[in-house]
């Protein structure tokens, strides 16, 4: 199952022209990370809160994406966000 979902997720990653979510251009960051705005919302609060800098908070937006297309999710949502966010609060 898990092995199914990760397959899946490359897939969709390939489809938007990406070989990973890593490798999305800044350019196109907002247009293929496609988030909610409780997401936006959420990852203003937590720039605020943990005091994320600019570049820090744009690097949370890729792997946020990765967590929704693990999910299956067309739109990348709170969820995806502060998934993101505790993965990036744990390193």
């Amino acid at each position: 199952e898990v092995r199914d979902r990760v397959a899946h997720a490359r897939h969709r990653q390939r489809s938007r022209g990406v070989r990973s979510n890593a490798g999305i251009p800044d350019a196109r960051l907002d247009e293929t990370v496609m988030a909610t705005p409780d997401a936006l919302a959420l990852l203003g609060r937590a720039v605020d809160g943990l005091r994320l800098s600019a570049r820090a908070a744009r690097r949370v937006l890729p792997v946020a994406r990765t967590v929704a297309d693990l999910a299956d999710e067309e739109k990348t949502d709170g969820t995806a966000i502060a998934e993101a966010l505790q993965l990036r609060i744990a390193r």
